[in-house]
């Protein structure tokens, strides 16, 4: 009776939580999305300059600065958790869970910086928009919907486990986005006619 008092409790706290991480995130992973529309931006103009042999060192670049701005924006979430958490006049299994989803947002966050800016940053701004859009439907559609469907309804894991794995492709993306980068062809000189 007392577990499932327990587990009740945190499914009717999920929803608020996820509220307040979802708010607290958006405002800290500003700084991640600018940094991918500085890069498309920087991509796209090297490229239409006719400097294309300089992209491969501006990306090296740029996916050190993403990953520091990551780091950076991960430590602060980290941070900062409690004190945004006792602005709140929250129950405190929401308060627990909401700092939860914070820790995981904390690190998934670094993966945010990363992918979005390479992926829709540099290989967007490459010209190779067809990679960008198949690779998030891929994700979406084939991994992380699939397997926050069975974690909440077949395995019926904690919201915090459903969470985990709603935001594990900001991490999984990482490693497409640096083959991808690194290794692939994604410079495509785009005219109008």
């Amino acid at each position: 009776m007392g577990s499932e008092m327990c587990i009740r409790d945190s499914m009717e706290g999920a929803l608020p939580a996820n509220s307040i991480a979802s708010t607290v995130y958006q405002i800290v992973s500003v700084l991640a999305y600018g940094a991918s529309s500085v890069a498309c931006i920087i991509t796209g103009k090297t490229i239409g300059s006719g400097r294309s042999g300089l992209i491969k060192d501006y990306a090296r670049t740029m996916q050190i600065i993403f990953l520091i701005i990551g780091l950076f924006t991960g430590l602060a979430l980290f941070c900062l958790r409690g004190p945004i958490l006792s602005l709140y006049k929250i129950s405190e299994a929401t308060r627990a869970l909401a700092g939860s989803f914070l820790m995981v947002l904390s690190v998934t966050v670094i993966g945010t910086s990363y992918q979005v800016a390479v992926l829709t940053g540099i290989v967007r701004g490459g010209g190779d928009t067809r990679f960008v859009f198949f690779n998030d439907l891929i994700f979406m559609w084939l991994i992380v919907l699939p397997a926050s469907a069975a974690a909440a309804f077949w395995l019926e894991l904690s919201p915090v486990w459903v969470f985990i794995c709603l935001k594990a492709d900001q991490v999984l993306k990482c490693a497409v986005a640096f083959v991808k980068v690194n290794f692939g062809k994604y410079i495509h000189k785009l005219s109008l006619i």
